[in-house]
């Protein structure tokens, strides 16, 4: 594909690609410091499956810049990601065994935040904590967000 060929749409999509691709290998980069032998990883599974969900993330962010594109850009870009978001998918799925094996059950879910009360982090107002707990058809949503499957 030659970039000079691209509409300035494209090109545009393109360049966020790029930046998102850059914010997909700084994750990465991350994730793996976590993985060191100085490191545990089920110390830091939060972490990990957050940065590891991001470069997840940026990939169908990607894909996305490109939903009304002419041509067959979008899919010359899905195959190149295919890849990087297959072994993503992969990391997700080992960090979740480590979770299962590693951690202890009585172990907090996410230490960092402190006393927990009522399943929630004691710093979350009772009417914060009501607004979580209310059923989805009661909450009116501003945004939803989807990624496009990555079946080829």
């Amino acid at each position: 594909m030659k970039r000079r060929t691209l509409d300035p749409l494209q090109e545009m999509a393109l360049d966020d690609c790029l930046e998102l691709l850059d914010e997909t290998v700084a994750d990465l980069k991350s994730a793996l410091s976590g993985l060191s032998p100085k490191n545990s990883p089920s110390r830091h599974y939060n972490d990990l499956g957050t940065l590891l969900s991001a470069a997840m993330t940026n990939q169908c962010t990607c894909l996305d810049g490109f939903a009304h594109s002419k041509g067959n850009v979008r899919e010359e870009i899905k195959q190149g990601l295919y890849n990087i978001s297959h072994s993503v998918s992969n990391s997700l799925a080992m960090l979740k065994k480590i979770s299962k094996s590693n951690r202890s059950s009585k172990a907090k879910v996410f230490p960092e935040y402190g006393r927990m009360v009522g399943g929630f982090p004691r710093w979350v107002s009772p009417r914060d904590r009501k607004l979580l707990q209310a059923s989805t058809n009661t909450t009116k949503f501003d945004l939803v967000v989807a990624c496009a499957s990555w079946n080829r």
